[in-house]
């Protein structure tokens, strides 16, 4: 997802502040928030794309204060951005200090801030610190201590939304998923409309097959004649998720591992199908050229221009779009199937969108309490869908179809939400199986180069003989996880590779809670 900021859907001033923080030799820029109030029937808040919040359940500050955050911006930035400015307008001794940033000045800045004791009251957790270290070392709270009355609070959420060994440890929930991982999907089929039209070509009405794909990029390049493309395309990291997404929805059980048998899944044929199909379409001159170098950031900014006919990317570029190139017009249609015409889908592991935490040393723990009460909230989670534009799906199905009904959702947002419905199944998580499998998640060292460095030397010419790559690539994650493994049995974690074994799985249904225990 990109970075830039769109405005909530209502009337809002933001001052731009400054946090002292005292031995990081930095400031966090943030922002003062302020609401206009809206005396309007409080039942028609979500109707009105409007926040009110109820009234508070813990004992808040009643001196003046201020509060703290710092999250990655983007797509969701405005839903944060009006939750803040609306405890606010309804707390006016609490300034509310947000700062939407980028990772990289997370990564740096909470683990600086946590040794200083100047972290955020509420901060999304570093890239590089598992959360098993934070909360080991005391850096983050349990919710159980902050969200008030905590056990209701999680009726909300289906079974199995609070996940031993990632939201909860030795009995206590540290963070949730506020965000449904089914939606963080980014191959949904964009095409650009003259270009498909002038193909006489609709893949939102015929699903494009694989061969489809291929001619129809051959021949919108073709029409081109130089001045536009047929596919446009990432070469840094999005063309080796695609083409494990291809193969996926051909077949390939569960993308880089089949937890039917828990291997890994690098030297399957279909694999290798999906890479030769990409290789031709490389090979008909079908590619935009220089694509090997662009980030997916330059493509979704880029691909606007007309200058290519289809790209693979997320549901964000829905919001990206309506606010940077309002009259574009341009379709959206399920990605490509295999020839057979047999539908397959791709997997996702619920509970992973990235999460919030509370610091264990702030001031403040019953200001993120009320917070969080409410984002987790069927009406929280509702505005949550409605102001990052129907782009994020809630875990709370209520939510979803209170969202779905609010004219405040665009269309194409919510066709984005059909297909990923259509398209996604949630696979087994390991961990959920085996708490100690979280001992060998922290233990297990990232491979290099990984299947996404392969695919790119493979289509810049680096590495000729694929087979011998993927087999390379298939041992040294076997022995990346058997070495992780080894690691945490030493540690006294009672795993083994059987954790990842699931025969009771079947790819294209989503794996339940009450799975785990027959398989």
């Amino acid at each position: 997802m990109t970075g830039e900021i769109f405005g909530a859907p209502m009337t809002r001033r933001t001052l731009v502040g400054l946090a002292t923080t005292a031995g990081l030799g930095t400031a966090l820029t943030g922002c003062r928030v302020q609401t206009t109030s809206d005396n309007g029937d409080a039942g028609g808040a979500a109707e009105s794309g409007k926040i009110k919040f109820p009234d508070p359940m813990g004992d808040l500050p009643t001196e003046d204060v201020t509060y703290r955050a710092m999250m990655s911006g983007g797509i969701k930035q405005p839903y944060f951005e009006a939750v803040w400015k609306a405890f606010q307008d309804a707390h006016s001794n609490i300034t509310m200090q947000l700062d939407a940033t980028d990772w990289k000045r997370i990564n740096e800045v909470i683990p600086l801030g946590v040794r200083n004791d100047t972290a955020p009251d509420m901060f999304q957790k570093p890239q590089n610190v598992p959360v098993q270290v934070m909360v080991n070392e005391g850096w983050v709270a349990p919710l159980d201590d902050i969200i008030p009355d905590f056990e209701e609070w999680k009726k909300n959420y289906p079974a199995g939304a609070f996940i031993p060994g990632v939201h909860v440890f030795d009995g206590k929930t540290y963070s949730w998923t506020f965000t449904s991982s089914r939606s963080q999907y980014g191959q949904l089929m964009f095409y650009d409309s003259a270009l498909m039209s002038k193909a006489e070509l609709d893949p939102t009405t015929d699903r494009f097959t694989w061969d489809d794909f291929r001619a129809a990029a051959k021949k919108i390049t073709d029409q081109g004649d130089g001045k536009s493309y047929g596919l446009f395309i990432a070469g840094t990291n999005k063309l080796g998720s695609t083409i494990m997404d291809f193969a996926e929805l051909a077949g390939l059980p569960g993308g880089e591992m089949d937890f039917s048998t828990g291997e890994y899944n690098f030297t399957q044929p279909l694999l290798r199908d999906a890479i030769d199909l990409m290789l031709s379409v490389k090979d008909d001159g079908s590619m935009f050229p220089g694509y090997i170098s662009l980030t997916q950031n330059e493509v979704d900014a880029r691909f606007p221009q007309g200058k290519a006919g289809i790209t693979f990317s997320g549901a964000w570029d829905v919001a990206n779009w309506e606010r940077d190139a309002p009259d574009y017009e341009y379709g959206l249609a399920m990605p490509p199937m295999p020839n057979s015409g047999e539908m397959h889908h791709t997997v996702f592991t619920e509970g992973t969108a990235a999460p919030l935490y509370a610091y264990a040393d702030s001031k403040y723990p019953a200001i993120t309490g009320e917070l969080l009460r409410y984002m987790g909230s069927v009406e929280g989670q509702v505005m949550l869908i409605i102001l990052t534009k129907g782009i994020f799906a809630s875990e709370i199905e209520e939510a979803n179809e209170q969202a779905k009904r609010s004219d405040l959702v665009s269309g194409k947002a919510k066709q984005a939400g059909d297909i990923m419905a259509d398209l996604r199944r949630i696979s087994p998580m390991p961990q959920q199986a085996n708490e100690d499998v979280a001992e060998v998640i922290l233990a297990q060292k990232k491979v290099q180069p990984d299947f996404a460095d392969v695919m790119q030397g493979v289509f810049s010419g680096q590495v000729s003989n694929i087979d011998k790559a993927l087999q390379d690539l298939q041992d040294r994650m076997n022995k990346s996880l058997d070495d992780a493994i080894e690691a945490a049995r030493k540690k006294g974690a009672d795993v083994s590779r059987d954790d990842w074994v699931f025969p009771n799985w079947d790819p294209d249904t989503d794996y339940t809670l009450d799975m785990y225990e027959s398989r």
